[in-house]
């Protein structure tokens, strides 16, 4: 008795589908993967910086540190304070908000990586490289 097994790779074809049996499924001609990220839900959609949501909270501080509104501790803290807001569930209580800006305010100063970047912009103190 002989059995039938395949008889190794599909030869590629000139339309690039090798293998493939039935209709190609394309995207629409010309739409780029950027194009398909501004729809619902990516950057230029609901809830994104600049969108229905609301401004970006981190460009509304740099634009103030930029602008000489505020300082550059005024501007971590800030930063801080946004991250302890937005980072957590709207329902979580405040006194968990507050521990969380402190253990980030703690990272700022004892962490090699946050400090250089808060000493980048401006920041005295903190660790020392």
């Amino acid at each position: 008795m002989k059995i039938d097994r395949p008889g190794g790779p599909t030869p590629p074809t000139t339309d690039g589908t090798e293998g493939v049996k039935g209709p190609v499924k394309t995207d629409k001609p010309g739409e780029s993967f950027a194009d398909k990220l501004d729809g619902p839900g990516g950057p230029g959609g609901p809830g994104s910086p600049g969108g229905p949501g609301g401004p970006d909270p981190i460009a509304e501080i740099a634009a103030d540190l930029k602008a000489g509104r505020i300082t550059p501790e005024q501007a971590v803290d800030r930063v801080v304070q946004a991250a302890a807001k937005d980072g957590l569930p709207g329902a979580a209580p405040q006194k968990l908000r507050e521990q969380v800006h402190e253990q980030l305010m703690s990272l700022v100063g004892d962490d090699p990586y946050l400090a250089g970047k808060a000493r980048r912009i401006g920041v005295k103190g903190g660790n020392e490289d």
